[in-house]
């Protein structure tokens, strides 16, 4: 039978109140062969005096590096619950989850799959070498120039005139990073996040989206329009005999 681990230990305040509570995250190794890998993750609160507070279980994710944090994200007196977990994957994608205090028990307020229903993406490609990244909930749109990628991977998309040789949509990822900032500096902690987009395949990485997120009232929502795109420069090719 597997048995639990101690991960990561913090101390703070997480309930308002005043008090320094004992935060442990634990979990089990999937193999005892590989220690990297762990499944089973929980979160276990204890007062001072080492009396449990509350367990959290934290359902079906499995992966590596898993952290623990505590920071504030909605009131500056109040640190809430953090916890990041690598998928070990090709596509470098994290499952990140946060707890807060509420209503004397402590409840999940954002986690990877809430987010990745926020924003729904169509990423098509356009004639004359340029591809078009929209975000149909926010009715936004980045575009791209991708003149530069060199013939062999222009002529599988672009006939000589820079039409297209039949309609080709790129995707953007589910979320691939998280991390805790204070954007402002006024104490209390956004999250910004970061996807990738990709063309033809998976490794065909375009760019990068980044969108920030702060809490308000009782959700997370975008930081005041913040969402922006990054486009990965590409070597310009000499067309010099």
């Amino acid at each position: 039978m597997k048995e639990y681990f101690l991960i990561d230990k913090k101390v703070g305040d997480v309930t308002g109140k005043g008090m320094l509570y004992e935060i442990d995250l634990l979990g089990k190794y999937v193999d005892k062969k590989n220690t990297q890998m762990v499944e089973s993750l929980k979160i276990e609160v204890r007062d001072q005096r080492k009396r449990l507070v509350q367990k959290i279980f934290i359902p079906d994710v499995i992966g590596y590096q898993p952290t623990l944090l505590l920071l504030p994200f909605r009131n500056k007196e109040i640190e809430d619950i953090f916890v990041s977990i690598e998928s070990g994957g090709s596509g470098a994608f994290g499952y990140f989850y946060l707890y807060g205090y509420e209503g004397n028990q402590f409840e999940k307020i954002f986690d990877t799959s809430q987010f990745n229903k926020m924003f729904s993406y169509v990423v098509p490609y356009l004639k004359q070498y340029q591809v078009e990244v929209l975000n149909q909930t926010l009715k936004r749109k980045y575009m791209l120039d991708i003149k530069d990628r060199g013939p062999e991977y222009l002529n599988q998309i672009y006939q000589k005139n820079g039409q297209l040789i039949k309609p080709i949509f790129g995707d953007v990822s589910d979320l691939n990073q998280l991390f805790p900032l204070d954007i402002n500096g006024d104490g209390i902690y956004e999250l910004a996040t970061l996807q990738r987009v990709i063309g033809l395949y998976n490794a065909d990485l375009l760019g990068y989206l980044q969108t920030v997120l702060y809490w308000q009232k009782n959700h997370f929502d975008l930081f005041y329009g913040q969402q922006y795109f990054a486009q990965i420069g590409y070597e310009i090719q000499d067309n010099k005999g």
